[in-house]
């Protein structure tokens, strides 16, 4: 279960990925997910758990509450792959020269 785990987290970003650039394929989206996750997983992985409280909060409000966090949520997912991004490529390009 636990390799299930840190597999999904390494492949969490493919989407993005792949939204940002439709051309390259799903396979390589993936890869690439995979190279610019490494050292991020744990905080990927905190950044879910700190999102359960406000989940079982939601669930008591007989799920009015999702109205709020699943977009809080998203935005949220997304700012992190905006970051994981951003020192991923920083990080390439200054290999590079």
């Amino acid at each position: 279960m636990i390799p299930g785990i840190v597999a999904a987290l390494s492949y969490s970003q493919a989407f993005y990925i792949l939204a940002e650039n439709p051309g390259i394929g799903a396979l390589e989206a993936i890869r690439i997910s995979k190279r610019m996750m490494y050292g991020y997983k744990g905080k990927l992985f905190l950044l879910y758990l700190s999102f359960i409280g406000w989940a079982i909060l939601s669930a008591l409000t007989l799920g009015i509450g999702y109205l709020w966090l699943i977009p809080y949520v998203s935005t949220t997912l997304a700012n992190f792959y905006e970051e994981v991004k951003r020192n991923y490529y920083g990080e390439a390009q200054g290999r590079q020269h």
